[in-house]
């Protein structure tokens, strides 16, 4: 009888601790985001030119027409909106923009679009293809017509911010 007592008390102990044993571990969590993918994340991104180069430019005078190319690199149409890092610059504040050199006008092709100042102007780049690039382009002048210097300014330049919006 002691040993059947012992036998049920050593089957006892063992179904107890394979128990124990069993329900002991290490517990992970897994999580996950899941994305409608009928709307996709907008990205809105741009590659600007590092320099744009005017050349020499007297007081007084307007500078050449430069072209300045923008690559849309993001995955949303966009709008682009040049303005002054330092706004108190008094030279740069001069700069003019326009989208395109030309248009028509009630069947009259050729006719100069005006440039616009430097805080007025913006303009859209459409969509690029899937995983492409879209390259846009405006044109932008110098007008220094009404500036007062006193010295040669060499070298002098300023930072242009590109604020970008998708739309």
């Amino acid at each position: 009888m002691q040993r059947v007592s012992i036998y049920f008390v050593v089957a006892v102990f063992s179904i107890i601790l394979g128990v124990i044993v069993v329900q002991a571990g290490d517990i992970s969590i897994f999580n996950v985001n899941i994305l409608d993918d009928s709307t996709p994340t907008s990205i809105v991104s741009i590659q600007v030119p590092d320099i744009v180069y005017f050349g020499n430019v007297t007081e007084g005078d307007v500078s050449e027409e430069i072209t300045v190319k923008i690559n849309n690199t993001g995955n949303t149409a966009i709008n682009v909106r040049p303005r002054l890092n330092n706004v108190s610059d008094n030279i740069m504040k001069n700069l003019y923009f326009r989208e395109q050199k030309t248009h028509t006008v009630n069947g009259t092709s050729g006719i100069d679009v005006p440039f616009e100042k430097l805080g007025d102007f913006s303009f859209n780049i459409t969509v690029p293809t899937t995983g492409g690039v879209r390259t846009d382009q405006f044109y932008v002048i110098l007008n220094l017509s009404g500036v007062n210097v006193t010295q040669d300014l060499l070298n002098y330049e300023t930072e242009i911010r590109f604020d970008v919006i998708g739309i």
